[in-house]
């Protein structure tokens, strides 16, 4: 998803980061904020992913709203074709069936992207864990290298 960065703060004396950010489904803020057990790895690159994050939760959340209200709005058209007139020929009503089919996919699609939105929230805080972790055995690396 193209975003552009609109505002980003990192305050290293609170370990807080704020970000907004703007994509076609919005403008997004959100704040990150480290751990106490995190202070000796936090930095602003840690805190903008992060609050990255966040953003593509909300930004997901629109992005299903709109594919639902996508689908409402087929299915309408196509209950007010369908119910325009009774003598529908094979092929028309194999024409309105292929829409009616748009809908359904445009409502799986919402649903999908809504519970990948929930699962991201579910499971931010093993995501913010694990990249502290990664970032805790890169500097032990790299401490590591420097020691030879």
């Amino acid at each position: 998803m193209k975003t552009k960065l609109l505002f980003h703060e990192y305050d290293k004396s609170s370990g807080t980061t704020a970000l907004i950010e703007q994509n076609k489904y919005g403008k997004f803020f959100s704040v990150a904020v480290v751990d106490e057990h995190d202070e000796d790895i936090a930095s602003e690159w840690q805190g903008a992913t992060l609050c990255e994050y966040k953003n593509d939760i909300q930004a997901y959340n629109i992005k299903a709203k709109i594919m639902n209200q996508r689908a409402i709005g087929i299915e309408n058209a196509v209950k007010t074709v369908k119910n325009s007139r009774d003598d529908w020929t094979e092929e028309e009503l194999a024409i309105i069936e292929r829409f009616a089919r748009q809908a359904r996919l445009a409502k799986r699609d919402a649903a999908l992207t809504k519970r990948a939105a929930h699962n991201m929230r579910k499971h931010y805080i093993d995501y913010a864990e694990q990249y502290a972790q990664k970032k805790r055995e890169f500097i032990q690396r790299r401490n590591e290298e420097n020691q030879q």
